[in-house]
């Protein structure tokens, strides 16, 4: 693939333009890394308000009256609800359950865990519930 940059001015919009013949989850992820770097949420932890950038977000879920974002080593609490959510991310963030949204690319496994579930772990050990369901979700997001 042939990759061509050039500096623009800066009244200039920045842009990315990818042209292809066929949309492979290699392009699809390519584009998704393109369009992260301007996803933000908002959390709070210990009183204090942070940025958090989508691709250090593992996974958001909703637990009990509380939505929180999960990093590697962090939970943060935000207002935001799931649905909400849901609509911005991007391609590599799956809603793999009623109140759960993962991010595909912290996925180290998946495996089946019986009647209609799976269980996730993710690059920092953690392990998740996913529906089975959002299967098909997985593969086409990872391009199998």
């Amino acid at each position: 693939m042939k990759v061509e940059i050039r500096k623009v001015e800066k009244a200039e919009e920045e842009k990315a333009v990818i042209a292809t013949r066929q949309m492979t989850g290699f392009v699809r992820r390519a584009a998704t890394l393109l369009r992260m770097e301007e996803m933000m949420l908002v959390g709070t932890r210990e009183d204090n308000n942070y940025e958090i950038p989508a691709h250090l977000v593992y996974y958001i879920e909703k637990l009990d009256l509380r939505t929180l974002i999960h990093t590697k080593n962090a939970v943060y609490d935000t207002e935001e609800r799931i649905p909400e959510i849901a609509k911005r991310m991007d391609d590599d963030f799956l809603r793999c359950a009623k109140n759960r949204i993962v991010n595909v690319r912290k996925i180290r496994s998946v495996k089946h865990n019986g009647s209609h579930r799976l269980r996730a772990t993710l690059l920092n050990d953690e392990v998740i519930d996913m529906d089975r369901n959002c299967l098909r979700d997985l593969k086409d997001i990872l391009g199998i």
